[in-house]
């Protein structure tokens, strides 16, 4: 998996291409789109090759189980014996809502301030070699 920075794209699939294999670039609508303009806008020739994989935006995700365990361990830290397990056994419905909140919480103060992720991961990739009518 190859990682890459820009603005990645919403929700439909979207590919991009590569000279190098590690540095990606562009979003395109199809595999042949991003053969065709990175071919064209990087000057390859017949016969050199293009990577190209689906592009994967980074969802930052805050992990309900880590929050809980850090929690109990700063009790446990603070008070002691007396805080041995504390938010053990966490019914589901209050754990997932716990989960719901902290990362709609993360989504709206990244947005807020400008921090959503602004790169993308580069996964399924296939080499293709370029021909004429990537080209023309």
């Amino acid at each position: 998996m190859e990682t890459a920075v820009a603005n990645p794209p919403d929700a439909k699939k979207q590919y991009s291409a590569s000279s190098d294999g590690e540095t990606f670039s562009g979003f395109y609508d199809s595999v042949e789109e991003a053969l065709c303009s990175h071919a064209s806008d990087n000057e390859h020739e017949v016969g050199t090759t293009i990577d190209v994989g689906e592009v994967t935006p980074h969802k930052p995700v805050i992990f309900t189980n880590r929050v809980l365990e850090s929690l109990a361990d700063q009790a446990y830290d603070e008070c002691g014996e007396h805080a041995d397990g504390w938010l053990t056994g966490v019914p589901q419905p209050a754990y997932a809502e716990l989960g719901e909140a902290l990362n709609n919480v993360l989504d709206g103060w990244l947005k807020r301030h400008g921090l959503e992720p602004r790169f993308f991961a580069v996964t399924k990739v296939k080499q293709y070699v370029v021909t004429e009518e990537h080209i023309s």
